[in-house]
């Protein structure tokens, strides 16, 4: 047993080492990578997913569901959109539909007719946190 520990410490050490990688990318992939990142850092907005929870043109309607969302959800942000004719309500951020499938279950227990929905002015501070 003492053998086999001393191996497998040798083993994991060597292992360890070995897993310094370095890559060596031309000049022009360099200057590529930084303007992508310059541009990603100015973006106000980006592509994401979030649960839309209704949609009408009824305004009143749209304010009865936002104060029953938030009584059932506090912790869950929403946000209301007015597309003419069409008051929206849409809730959390996500990057991906996967991630808001999660809370859409949670969701379609008091709200049957939510589904996810592709939204491209989502601010990155708003997909912080998981719901």
């Amino acid at each position: 047993m003492k053998y086999f520990s001393i191996l497998l410490f040798v083993f994991f050490a060597f292992h360890i080492q070995a897993q310094n990688i370095v890559v060596n990318a031309s000049s022009e992939v360099s200057t590529l990578m930084d303007r992508y990142g310059a541009e990603n850092r100015m973006s106000e907005f980006v592509d994401g997913w979030r649960i839309q929870i209704v949609s009408s043109t009824d305004r009143r309607k749209i304010e009865e569901t936002k104060t029953m969302f938030t009584q059932k959800f506090p912790s869950i942000p929403i946000k209301m959109e007015h597309t003419p004719p069409y008051y929206k309500i849409k809730a959390g951020a996500f990057t991906t539909k996967l991630d808001a499938m999660g809370l859409l279950y949670i969701i379609k227990q008091e709200v049957p007719g939510a589904y996810p929905t592709k939204d491209s002015k989502i601010k990155p501070a708003e997909m912080v946190g998981i719901f």
